[in-house]
């Protein structure tokens, strides 16, 4: 995961092996958070400001998870897209999903048009068109479309297709992600 996120420089990825053996390396941090060896592997994410670290608890350890957990934990700090997102989308699909104001998401809207005009590059292009087609389609069936099309996508991946049709989707649930609405923790 760490070639993933080498170049931003706000970000340190790390493994600290814990042995329960000989000098016992790093066993004061297993025992400061509570570690014992049957909890291994534990991923710990320490963000700036908050007084503890956020544990990644999902079952399923797998790059995406981590993933989509660092981004979710790290995005007041540091911008980390998942595969196929887009920072300036990211950022308006962020303020779309928290307008409610039809009107003001509509602006919205419109400006995601006009910088999706301005976009070079196929791939990019594509993840563009997914953002703008995503609010199109929120505006005219609400906010209950960001669920029903996330399951919808979610379905279809468990059919038989090609791996690019299998990258598509991909992209697609994880600029539908940049929508989701972030509430700050307790």
């Amino acid at each position: 995961m760490s070639s993933v996120y080498q170049s931003i420089d706000e970000l340190l990825v790390a493994e600290v092996p814990v042995k329960d053996y000989g000098d016992k390396d790093n066993e004061d941090l297993a025992i400061r958070y509570g570690l014992t060896k049957k909890d291994f592997p534990v991923v710990k994410l320490f963000v700036a400001g908050q007084p503890e670290p956020y544990t990644f608890t999902d079952e399923e350890f797998n790059q995406d998870k981590l993933q989509k957990f660092v981004s979710k934990h790290s995005k007041t700090i540091v911008y980390i897209g998942l595969p196929g997102t887009l920072e300036k989308f990211d950022q308006l699909a962020a303020e779309f999903a928290k307008e409610k104001l039809a009107d003001q998401r509509k602006n919205i809207l419109l400006k995601a048009e006009n910088l999706w005009d301005s976009i070079e590059g196929k791939q990019k292009q594509r993840s563009a068109e997914i953002y703008v087609k995503t609010m199109r389609k929120a505006l005219e069936k609400g906010d209950e479309f960001f669920h029903t099309e996330t399951v919808r996508i979610n379905n279809v991946l468990k059919g038989s297709m090609t791996n690019e049709k299998k990258a598509d989707l991909g992209i697609r649930l994880n600029v539908l992600e940049s929508f989701k609405v972030q509430h700050d923790e307790l």
